[in-house]
């Protein structure tokens, strides 16, 4: 098992607000581009386990007005909570191509610092029947900034989808802690700062725990950062 830790730090305030005059292709949609469309839960499962129509649940959110969407939406904000420090985040759970959902989280205040290590996704998620193998975190305005989810190999798999974001590394190669914090603006630049003592190149490489790419809409590229 990878022995390492990240830290993603997000502060909703700084990012840039969008408006109807400046939306454009290639600019990210928000709760004002965005079409929400709604499905209970019960049809989204119906939908999972139709294998002719593998993508019947892409785009859509479960509705909040559904009295078992709410019992689910309590479970997965307890298990959320394991890596938010509160349980008091807004969670959506909205469906994916791959007939898997993931969970949308709007953080309390626009901000907050989240721990993932080796328990992600948690119980929560492993057990749920809508096979959630995902957070993205949204900005109050609902724009995507960061999505965490895990290979099946294990790897946490961090996509910089708009805006800034700070990740802080920890691990362990033999005896010695290492650490660096990435720092990625909203242009997909990124500089490095709080590096460890007497790290080397060769002590990235020991980090197998996780994997970052940009997904930046503006830059439209992906980009391996680390592995």
């Amino acid at each position: 098992m990878h022995n390492a830790n990240e830290t993603l730090i997000m502060n909703f305030d700084q990012v840039a607000q969008l408006t109807p005059q400046i939306y454009k292709l290639g600019t990210p949609y928000n709760n004002r581009t965005r079409i929400y469309n709604y499905i209970t839960l019960a049809k989204a499962l119906e939908n999972l386990n139709d294998p002719s129509r593998s993508h019947a649940n892409k785009e859509l959110f479960l509705s909040d007005n559904d009295e078992e969407t709410k019992k689910l939406l309590s479970v997965i904000r307890k298990g959320i909570a394991e890596y938010t420090g509160n349980d008091s985040v807004d969670v959506r759970l909205r469906g994916k191509e791959d007939k898997s959902f993931t969970a949308w989280v709007s953080l309390k205040e626009g901000r907050g610092e989240l721990k993932f290590d080796n328990s992600f996704p948690g119980k929560a998620l492993k057990d749920s029947n809508l096979k959630i193998g995902a957070f993205t975190f949204v900005s109050p305005e609902d724009k995507r900034l960061v999505r965490v989810s895990q290979s099946d190999d294990g790897v946490r798999l961090y996509q910089i989808l708009n805006e800034s974001c700070i990740i802080k590394f920890n691990w362990k190669v033999g005896d010695r802690d290492c650490s660096i914090a990435l720092n990625i603006s909203g242009n997909g630049n990124l500089f490095c700062t709080d590096l460890s003592d007497n790290i080397s190149p060769e002590d990235f490489e020991e980090n197998k725990a996780v994997k970052i790419k940009l997904a930046i809409m503006r830059i439209r590229r992906w980009i391996n950062i680390m592995t």
